[in-house]
C-alpha cells in the first residue's frame, strides 16, 4: 500500500502539516504513517544549560530530565491520539510511531523502510529561548529520500 509519511516532533502543533499529509493520503488511496520523533538529548541539553547557568542544582538537573522526558512521551502520545481522530475522521487508513534519537537518522530510516510516496517533515519555528535552551537544530532532507519531500513549518 502506498504511504505517506508524517514526521513531526512532540513539541510541535502544525495543523496545516497533517491536513496537508491527510489530504495527500486521502487522493492517492495511501495510508498516512505519523512519526513522532522524541529527542532524547533535549532533555540533557537543557538540564545541562540549567545547571551551567546556575538554575538548578546536579540533583535537580537529574529530575528535570525525568520531568521533561515523561512530559515529552505524554505529548507525543496526544499529538498521535489528535492524528489519529483526524485521520478516522477523513477515512484515511493510519498507523503511527513514537521513535527516539535523531531526527535525520530516523527519518531517513523511515522514509527508505515505508516506500513513501511523499514525505512531510515539519519543521519548528524556533525562539531565542529555545534555541538557548536547546542548541542549534538542523533540518536536512534525507539525500536518499527517493521520494517528494515537503518541509513545512507552520
Amino acid at each position: 500500500m502506498k504511504t505517506v509519511l508524517l514526521v513531526t516532533s512532540p513539541s510541535i502543533d502544525a495543523p496545516n502539516a497533517v491536513a496537508y499529509a491527510l489530504r495527500r493520503a486521502k487522493d492517492a488511496g495511501a495510508k498516512l504513517l505519523a512519526v513522532v520523533v522524541l529527542d532524547e538529548e533535549l532533555t540533557e541539553r537543557v538540564a545541562a544549560t540549567l545547571t551551567n547557568e546556575g538554575f538548578v542544582g546536579e540533583k535537580i538537573s537529574d529530575n528535570v530530565v525525568d520531568i521533561l522526558s515523561r512530559q515529552q512521551q505524554a505529548r507525543a502520545q496526544s499529538l498521535v491520539d489528535q492524528i489519529a481522530a483526524q485521520a478516522g475522521q477523513a477515512g484515511v487508513s493510519f498507523e503511527s510511531r513514537i521513535e527516539s534519537g535523531d531526527a535525520n537518522e530516523v527519518c531517513a530510516r523511515i522514509i527508505t523502510a515505508s516506500n513513501a510516496i511523499v514525505a512531510v517533515l515539519v519543521a519548528e519555528k524556533r525562539s531565542w529561548l529555545t534555541r538557548f535552551l536547546s542548541g542549534s537544530a538542523t533540518v536536512e532532507l534525507p539525500s536518499m529520500a527517493g521520494c517528494e519531500v515537503r518541509l513545512m513549518d507552520d
